[in-house]
């Protein structure tokens, strides 16, 4: 190692030769100290690196088949989900409590829809129900009328005051019933009054019914006067009737009048 001297200030200084094998090992010790650690540090990284990639590129391969906003939709969705937050803090019980709720409240609303449904079907049925029990008794009507020659005219007639006093029993015949809703029995006294024995009985009342009468309207017929047909102010209300009556008059070729009653 050599050494100089400097003026100026008075002292020595010693000048360092970086050709002097003792100062080169001194400064290459010194570079490698202080590089050391940088190099390792280097290595880590790359290290991370290398095991960044391979992760990436199995993550790229797990979800090759999703688009990216999908998956980014998925991620929000996790992360915003209630469930999902309530499983990670551990909560299963209000998880487990939350879904016994909603799977008991989409029962409920079903079973609600179901019974509104079978309400309305029964309801359609019922309707169904009523028209078939009416056909059947005008079926009834029908027959018996033409067993006893009503005039062809006055069936719709016969048929709307037959639908006033028939019904069907349990048994599907007709049997007829008072205005209070009490049975109405025939001529032998024990079994219900017949559609062939109301209709019998309606002579009187609605004579024009029948063929050759001389009557025309319910309690009435010629009135003895001027040989006018006649029709109560009740039965006039009802259009079948009245038309029956009226066909009656004009083809007797006298008047109809309206009386009361």
């Amino acid at each position: 190692m050599s050494e100089s001297n400097a003026g100026g200030d008075g002292g020595d200084k010693v000048a360092l030769d970086p050709s002097d094998p003792q100062i080169a090992d001194l400064i290459n010790a010194a570079v490698k100290s202080a590089t050391g650690g940088l190099s390792s540090k280097n290595s880590e990284l790359l290290a991370e690196k290398k095991e960044l990639s391979s992760k990436m590129a199995e993550l790229e391969k797990q979800w090759s088949g999703f688009d990216s906003d999908q998956i980014k939709n998925l991620m929000d969705k996790i992360n915003n989900d209630e469930e999902t937050k309530l499983i990670a803090e551990g909560k299963i019980d209000e998880v487990i409590d939350k879904r016994v709720q909603a799977l008991k409240n989409d029962y409920e609303s079903k079973l609600e829809a179901a019974t509104s449904k079978i309400g309305e079907l029964e309801i359609g049925l019922g309707e169904k129900d009523s028209k078939v029990k009416t056909l059947i008794v005008d079926g009834h009507v029908r027959q018996a009328a033409s067993k006893l020659s009503i005039v062809p005219s006055a069936i719709d007639d016969v048929i709307h005051r037959a639908k006033q006093k028939f019904a069907l029993d349990d048994k599907d015949k007709p049997v007829a019933r008072d205005s209070e809703g009490s049975l109405l029995i025939g001529k032998s006294g024990k079994d219900p009054l017949s559609v062939e024995e109301w209709l019998d009985s309606m002579k009187e009342t609605a004579p024009h019914w029948f063929p050759g009468s001389s009557g025309a309207g319910a309690g009435g017929g010629k009135d003895g006067k001027g040989g006018a047909y006649t029709i109560t102010k009740t039965d006039a209300t009802n259009p079948q009737a009245y038309r029956a009556a009226k066909e009656a008059a004009t083809k007797a070729g006298v008047q109809l009048q309206m009386v009361d009653g």
